[in-house]
């Protein structure tokens, strides 16, 4: 078969099945001989003719799991060399669907799925590998450009995002340590997961931060995703004397996280905040949300709105609607995101303090605190402060070593230009 096969490409056609009556044991050699001939032919770097002889023996029925498990792996080798990404990705699949720890089905993945641009696949391919053999050192070159890949391509998603969003990241003079921004990676908002099909249709989820002006409070809540109704977490945040014996789904996606420099406890944070509304003056149904937008335009927060929303109303405000911004421009409106945080105001609606905010008589907004309430070295913002996650924290997203960690660190240097 071997001469033959070198000097007419035609028997090397795959039968589609095998005529009636041949033996297993002939099956088996066909199969053998056709993989040492794509091995030869291999060596003699006649890659097309060692595709068409591994082609043969990869559809013949053999009995041996390995042979048809080698002639894969080797015709994923060549068609790597004839650049059939495809191709690769289909011999390595079967491979690994059969062997999901074969390192070098992984290998040869990775190396077609970093010429396909898939980055994060051929990453988690990598990671793989990696786990069965930590020392393999073309894997970890392989890792490193799809590493490198991964990254470059979520922060385009992620500026993609923000624009589409029109989301302005403030990085400001304070933001810089030394070196390093104080802004942390994780706090910017993210997408998970990190490179989506389609940057414009995928959820962001970021922290918010609720102000309470008059009374010189807060809540924070990390990791709140772009599509979820803001209102409806006054319910959870503010339940004034309801009983709490009835669990809501959102009451359970709540986690309260205790802050180290706050005096409310754990257990005291999901309840009504008695230590600055004894009288539960703010509950949601007295209560007016909003937020302002770059230039101090305010958007009311009303019935269902979510984040994308606010950011939708952002851009109507200035006629781009459904446009993206290729670059920052002075003159249109945005969502500001200090420190990675968006930052909402709620007021006891009709108030006093609610009356001066949409009037803008205010230099700051601790200028609308009640008496009594006011900011002080004694009593400050975070004897009043309740910190929160939505959903579990710790989230793989914002792990130092994720592709997603590290595309916003790289874009907190670029806004702070370092």
């Amino acid at each position: 078969m071997r001469n033959a096969a070198a000097t007419n490409p035609e028997l090397l056609v795959p039968p589609t099945e095998m005529p009636p009556g041949v033996p297993q044991e002939m099956v088996d050699t066909l199969a053998k001989q056709s993989k040492e001939e794509g091995d030869k032919l291999y060596r003699e770097k006649k890659y097309q003719a060692a595709h068409d002889a591994y082609k043969y023996g990869c559809v013949l029925p053999t009995s041996d799991p390995n042979i048809r498990k080698s002639i894969m792996l080797n015709m994923a080798a060549v068609n790597l060399l004839l650049k059939d990404w495809f191709t690769v990705l289909r011999n390595t699949a079967w491979v690994l669907q059969t062997d999901p720890d074969s390192v070098k089905g992984l290998y040869r993945a990775a190396r077609a799925l970093l010429q396909l641009a898939r980055f994060d696949e051929a990453l988690d391919c990598c990671d793989r590998a990696l786990k069965l053999e930590p020392h393999n050192k073309p894997l970890r070159k392989e890792r490193q450009t799809a590493l490198s890949g991964a990254i470059l391509l979520s922060q385009r998603a992620l500026s993609t995002a923000y624009r589409h969003n029109h989301l302005l990241i403030v990085p400001s003079a304070e933001d810089l340590v030394g070196t390093e921004p104080a802004t942390k990676p994780s706090m910017l908002p993210y997408l998970d997961p990190p490179i989506p099909a389609n940057p414009r249709d995928a959820v962001l989820s970021c922290c918010i931060s609720i102000s309470y002006p008059e009374r010189s409070a807060a809540d924070m809540l990390a990791d709140f995703p772009f599509d979820q109704p803001i209102l409806p977490l006054f319910d959870v945040l503010l339940p004034g004397s309801a009983p709490s014996d009835a669990i809501s789904p959102l009451r359970e996606k709540l986690v309260v996280m205790p802050h180290p420099s706050s005096s409310i406890s754990s257990e005291q944070g999901i309840l009504h905040p008695t230590l600055w509304d004894p009288k539960h003056e703010f509950l949601p149904s007295t209560l007016a949300v909003y937020t302002l937008t770059r230039h101090r335009t305010i958007i009311p927060i009303t019935g269902q709105m979510t984040l994308a929303d606010v950011c939708a109303e952002a851009k109507s405000l200035t006629g781009d609607l459904y446009g993206d911004t290729s670059e920052y421009d002075s003159e249109k409106e945005y969502i500001e995101v200090m420190q990675g945080i968006i930052l909402l105001e709620a007021f006891r609606a009709g108030s006093e303090a609610e009356e001066r905010f949409e009037e803008a008589d205010f230099e700051s907004l601790s200028d609308l605190a009640e008496p009594g309430y006011e900011a002080s070295k004694t009593v400050t913002i975070n004897t009043r402060y309740r910190n929160f996650n939505y959903g579990p924290p710790n989230r793989p997203v914002n792990d130092e070593n994720s592709v997603s960690f590290a595309a916003r660190h790289g874009m907190i240097r670029i806004l702070c230009g370092i």
